[in-house]
């Protein structure tokens, strides 16, 4: 895994700027996942960094980590994982337009 982190860092310091760096080195340094599907298969150890923890970490706002990552992954340098936040329990994802699932009126 070694190889695969400096050959990283190789390419982003001949090919990127220093900001598109940090947050490759960033994302390094706290042993997130970047794209490097063949070297990671079965390995579960990597940890998720969310945005605004990246965007605090560097010093800059959420909008300019977007847009330097956006250009990372349009590069193919890094991948994204998305999630959605937890649902308060109240809120059932099944239960659409407001149709009560005990009785099955809608609230429409």
């Amino acid at each position: 895994m070694d190889i695969a982190k400096a050959l990283v860092k190789c390419v982003a310091r001949a090919f990127y700027d220093t900001r598109h760096i940090l947050v490759l080195d960033a994302l390094m340094i706290h042993n997130a996942y970047l794209s490097l599907p063949p070297l990671v298969v079965g390995c579960t150890d990597w940890n998720r960094v969310r945005d605004d923890e990246l965007a605090r970490l560097l010093g800059l706002v959420t909008k300019d980590v977007h847009k330097l990552c956006g250009k990372l992954k349009e590069d193919r340098m890094l991948s994204v994982l998305a999630s959605r936040p937890l649902l308060p329990s109240s809120t059932d994802p099944a239960d659409t337009h407001g149709q009560n699932k005990k009785t099955g009126s809608s609230a429409l």
